[in-house]
């Protein structure tokens, strides 16, 4: 639902720096990353020494488990 509500707002915003005789483009996933990392740590490089993969910031951090869980075995405290 983001996505349809923001879309719009970047063609426009494209559109009036167009207007202005400057080119834009949208960044991607990597290159936002590298811009964040670079704007709030400028005096590290760690960025580059540990090459950050931005699949690492897409991927599912809660999965489905594959093994049902046996209630008796669970403690209670």
């Amino acid at each position: 639902k983001a996505q349809l509500e923001l879309y719009p707002k970047r063609d426009h915003v494209m559109k009036q720096f167009k207007k202005m005789g400057l080119g834009i483009r949208q960044l991607t996933t990597d290159e936002l990353i590298h811009l964040y990392y670079t704007m709030y740590d400028p005096d590290k490089t760690g960025y580059r020494q540990q090459n950050l993969d931005s699949s690492a910031y897409t991927a599912d951090i809660i999965t489905r488990g594959k093994e049902k869980i046996d209630p008796s075995g669970i403690k209670k405290v």
